[in-house]
Order: structure tokens, then C-alpha cells, then sequence
């Protein structure tokens, strides 16, 4: 699916179907920001964190046993 397609899908979803909160009213339109970020493929790093990755920036998804955060 093109990025734009995938987007507009995504916003629309997110806006009236996350079962997280609810629905987005018409009226609450215009006092949202919509917010875009664009992830690469997943690096594996072993060891420690390397002053390469910058905090706040960089995400970082980590492992522990069947366990994982993002």
C-alpha cells in the first residue's frame, strides 16, 4: 500500500476505532495535531547501549524473555 494511503488509513483508524479511547467527535477536529514518524528497520545492538544512540531521538525496543517494550 503506498505511504500516503497507509497513512490516511492509519489516521482514520486511530481517530474513531482504537479501542484504547473514544471515538473523535467532528467538533474535536480542530484542536488535534497530528503527528507522523517514519521508523526504519529494527538494528539489533548487543551489549550495551552505544553513544551512537541518542535519547530522545532514537528508539529502542528492548527484550528481556518473552517480554518486550517499545
Amino acid at each position: 500500500m503506498p505511504l500516503k494511503d497507509a497513512l490516511i488509513k492509519s489516521a482514520i483508524y486511530a481517530a474513531t476505532e482504537d479501542p484504547r479511547f473514544p471515538p473523535l467527535e467532528k467538533y474535536e477536529l480542530e484542536k488535534v495535531i497530528f503527528e507522523v514518524s517514519l521508523l526504519t528497520v529494527p538494528e539489533l545492538i548487543k551489549g550495551k547501549i552505544p553513544e551512537s544512540v541518542e535519547i530522545g531521538k532514537d528508539g529502542l525496543i528492548v527484550e528481556y524473555g518473552f517480554y518486550f517494550l517499545q
